[in-house]
């Protein structure tokens, strides 16, 4: 592990609590220093105050929390520039060709999230995505010739 990714702090978003704890152990076996928010105000709470390098956000929390988020993280100059990887159940094409729901991102004003995951994402996918947007390096148990990552397998929770 590198001195520079254990540095990098990864702001986990989710009101789901197991699918929270999961990607927490993986940032942690992947050297990053994991921070949980269950709720929109922990988020911009733990925003403020730990500067992290990445934000994970489940965008079909309760009500439309993990929209107001994304759209709030993007439209203050203080989060504008931290890449947020969406977690969403539905596709990317499902989710913005619905013009009601694109409108929670704030229409064309907020842009696109710098990277979209189908929910619960494969572990390999997502440790493959934080480390290129907070440019860490690959760990040595990334086999990239033959695509096998020992990362972990696919994230689900219980039952």
């Amino acid at each position: 592990m590198s001195a520079s990714r254990a540095k990098k702090r990864i702001l986990i978003v989710d009101d789901d609590k197991n699918q929270a704890l999961l990607l927490r152990s993986l940032m942690q076996a992947n050297g990053f220093k994991p921070l949980l928010a269950g709720s929109k105000p922990e988020g911009v709470k733990l925003a403020q105050r730990e500067k992290p390098s990445c934000i994970i956000l489940n965008c079909m929390m309760c009500g439309e929390e993990g929209f107001c988020l994304y759209r709030h993280f993007k439209s203050e100059a203080q989060f504008r520039d931290i890449p947020v990887i969406m977690l969403c159940s539905v596709s990317h094409d499902i989710l913005f060709r619905y013009r009601s729901m694109a409108a929670a991102f704030g229409g064309p004003q907020a842009p696109q999230p710098e990277a979209f995951l189908k929910s619960p994402p494969d572990a390999g996918e997502l440790m493959d995505t934080v480390e290129q947007l907070t440019g860490s390096c690959h760990s040595p148990e990334t086999n990239t010739n033959t695509g096998n990552k020992d990362k972990g397998p696919p994230l689900s929770g219980p039952g």
